[in-house]
């Protein structure tokens, strides 16, 4: 029905285009052949459309994966803040705190994204993060 769509002319349309000289002999048309097939294969519309649907479903799909994917360790935001909160604390706290306090302060943001997240918040205040230190390190 949709699978199959009858070629325009056949065999025998061709044969006739063949002209004739006043000779009598023939001669054939200016550059043109026989037909490869008498059918030619037609897309169903539903086919066509299900095919499309298909590949936005695919699109879809991908899109949702690449989204949901979680990035590598190395470029998470938490990462980068626990680096940060490290560095800092390496550099701001090591004028009060022996070396061993600074480990510990270390390990104590290593456990914790909330412990990272607060001592960068307090990072501008300084008299509130020696506080807030001193209460985090004796608790340990």
């Amino acid at each position: 029905m949709y699978n199959e769509v009858a070629a325009e002319g056949s065999d025998d349309d061709w044969e006739n285009s063949q002209h004739t000289t006043s000779a009598g002999s023939k001669r054939s048309a200016p550059a043109t052949s026989p037909p490869a097939s008498k059918c030619v294969k037609a897309i169903h519309p539903a086919t066509a459309a299900l095919s499309g649907l298909s590949t936005s479903m695919d699109n879809f799909a991908q899109a949702i994966i690449t989204a949901l994917v979680a990035p590598s360790p190395s470029s998470s935001p938490e990462s980068t803040c626990l680096s940060a909160a490290i560095q800092t604390a390496m550099e701001l706290e090591n004028s009060w705190l022996t070396t061993a306090e600074v480990g510990a302060l270390v390990n104590l943001l290593c456990e914790k994204q909330a412990h990272v997240d607060s001592y960068l918040a307090l990072e501008k205040n300084e008299d509130v993060r020696r506080e807030w230190v001193s209460k985090r390190l004796h608790i340990l």
